[in-house]
């Protein structure tokens, strides 16, 4: 009997709050913040286990819709 390896792929988000005065300048902001997460913990990663995550890659900003001031705006098409 063979042994396979198979590779899955899943999407991971986040979300921070910032303050700014436009859109623009709020994704600015964010990039530029400290708030980012900076991935996950070894232990999450699958480290000493018979499978891993790989996180690596950068965050990109989402440009589907956002929040001002707690309420949901869909970004225009």
């Amino acid at each position: 009997m063979s042994t396979y390896r198979l590779y899955f792929t899943q999407v991971i988000s986040t979300s921070i709050e910032i303050e700014a005065d436009d859109l623009e300048s709020a994704i600015e902001a964010a990039y530029d913040s400290d708030k980012m997460p900076p991935g996950i913990c070894a232990q999450c990663t699958g480290w000493g286990q018979p499978w891993n995550q790989d996180v690596s890659g950068e965050w990109e900003y989402d440009e589907g819709g956002y929040e001002i001031d707690g309420v949901p705006v869909e970004a225009a098409k």
